[in-house]
Formats: C-alpha cells, sequence, structure tokens
C-alpha cells in the first residue's frame, strides 16, 4: 500500500489559550503541527508544545509573511492552513486524507460552518477558501486584511464537510475583532478614494441590519440572528466612523500606520 504524503498543518497565532487546544485537537491525524506565534503572554504556545507542535516565535509584520514563514518550515507535501478558533470534524478529516491520494487536484476548498456564542448558525455555511494544497504550488496574497490562498496551476477540487468556524464566542471578543479589522479597512477605502457623509453614517446600521436579517434570511436563526445582524451593522459603522475620521485628518497619521493583528 502507498505511503500518504505527509500532511503539514500550519497555524499563526497571538494569545489564543483559549481557542488553541480545541484547534490542535481536531488537527491530531496530521504528521506535523506548524505554529507561528507571534510572542502570545499568555500559555498559547505551551499549549502548543504539549500536542507536539513545532512553536516558532516571530513578530508579525504582516499576515501573508508569518504565514509564508509557516509554509517554509512544513515538511509535508501538503499543506493544510488552519486558524486557531477553526476545527476539523472526525468526518472532514477522513476527506482530507482520501483526497490527498488523488493526483487530480493541487488544492482544495472548504466550506465553513460558523457558530454564534457555542451554537450552530443555520445560514452560515459558506465556502470558496482554499486551504488545503501542495506546498510548491500554493501561495498567500499579500493583502493587508483578508489574505488568499492561490493555486499556481492546476486543478481545484471542493471538499464536503465544513470547517467549523467558532469566530463568535462571546459579544466582547467579536467586537474586539471588529476593531481590529475595521482599523486597516477604513484606511484601504480611504486609499481607494472612498469617502464618508452624514447620511451613509446614519442609515450604516440600519442598512446593514435590513440586509443580512431579513434579506439573506439571519431571522431564521432567531435571537442569534437578530444579534449577529445587529453586530455586522455596527461593524459597517466601525469603519463609516474611521473613514470619517480619517477623511478629516483627524485620525490619518494614526490609521496610516496601523497594522491589522490577527487573532488566529
Amino acid at each position: 500500500m502507498p505511503q500518504l504524503p505527509v500532511i503539514s498543518a500550519v497555524i499563526v497565532s497571538k494569545n489564543e489559550e483559549k481557542q488553541i487546544e480545541d484547534c490542535l485537537k481536531s488537527c491530531r491525524f496530521v504528521d506535523e503541527i506548524i505554529l507561528v506565534d507571534d510572542f502570545s503572554n499568555d500559555k498559547t504556545c505551551d499549549i502548543a508544545q504539549k500536542y507536539n507542535a513545532k512553536v516558532y516565535l516571530r513578530k508579525l509584520d504582516s499576515i501573508a509573511k508569518q504565514v509564508n514563514f509557516g509554509y517554509s518550515k512544513a515538511k509535508g507535501e501538503w499543506i493544510l492552513a488552519i486558524a486557531a478558533d477553526e476545527r476539523i470534524s472526525p468526518k472532514l478529516s477522513q476527506e482530507i486524507l482520501r483526497a490527498i491520494k488523488s493526483n487530480e487536484y493541487n488544492g482544495y476548498n472548504f466550506y465553513f460552518q460558523s457558530f454564534l456564542f457555542g451554537k450552530t448558525l443555520r445560514l452560515a455555511l459558506t465556502g470558496g477558501q482554499i486551504r488545503l494544497f501542495k506546498k510548491n504550488n500554493g501561495y498567500i496574497t499579500n493583502e493587508e486584511i483578508h489574505e488568499k490562498i492561490m493555486i499556481k496551476s492546476g486543478k481545484i477540487g471542493q471538499l464536503a464537510s465544513p470547517i467549523l468556524h467558532f469566530s463568535y464566542p462571546s459579544v466582547f471578543t467579536v467586537m474586539d475583532k471588529f476593531n481590529r479589522y475595521t482599523n486597516p479597512e477604513a484606511m484601504l477605502a480611504y486609499k481607494r478614494g472612498e469617502r464618508t457623509n452624514l447620511a451613509k453614517i446614519l442609515l450604516a446600521i440600519p442598512r446593514v441590519f435590513f440586509w443580512r436579517f431579513l434579506v439573506t434570511g439571519e431571522w431564521r436563526d432567531g435571537r442569534r440572528g437578530f444579534i449577529l445582524s445587529c453586530l455586522f451593522g455596527i461593524y459597517h459603522l466601525l469603519w463609516q466612523l474611521k473613514l470619517w475620521e480619517i477623511q478629516n485628518k483627524q485620525g490619518r497619521d494614526k490609521f496610516a500606520t496601523v497594522k491589522f493583528v490577527p487573532k488566529h
């Protein structure tokens, strides 16, 4: 029986002691775990070492450089890119092991199942992100935020089971994430020539809430859907207000030097 190619899971982290253990447990089927840590001051690295992860300390300068550093340390023919707040189910792990036996694809897209406050969101099954790829055929784009993994050549397959994404464990962590994401988003919007005004600021929450809750159907998740729609309305308001601050020069210097700091 031919030996399976080695799979390396690559994770970047910063103070993820509350999330990292469940992530590592779900990755026990891989041959190697690489953790690139931005000098966490909690127990993230200690927990990772309990699971025989290879831990590398590296100061974050950009997401792409941090992730590419992890890829360079991986010995696997295949790379599994996973975040600290994500989990690989036993069913998905079996799919992954079957997928790498095939020579048809050089990478695989994944669906994602999101959770709010620990419970599944009905309408949160999304897809289209490459997370498994042959090491010599994949790379990560260099955007400051919302970076993507791309394949240089060959076909891309789609796995059926989703990655479980515990991205919204509490209101506090959601707002913390939103605050970090909206800094670079506002600056990038300004550089693209976008400008805001009082009307856009006033309509930020109701417009996004109406779209998400009524049009996309988050009402089906009841109270949790209502909360999530409200939270994303606040997200849109935050970046509109930060854009207003930048375009009025009150925060331009501050936001021009801001770098997105991941929590995954």
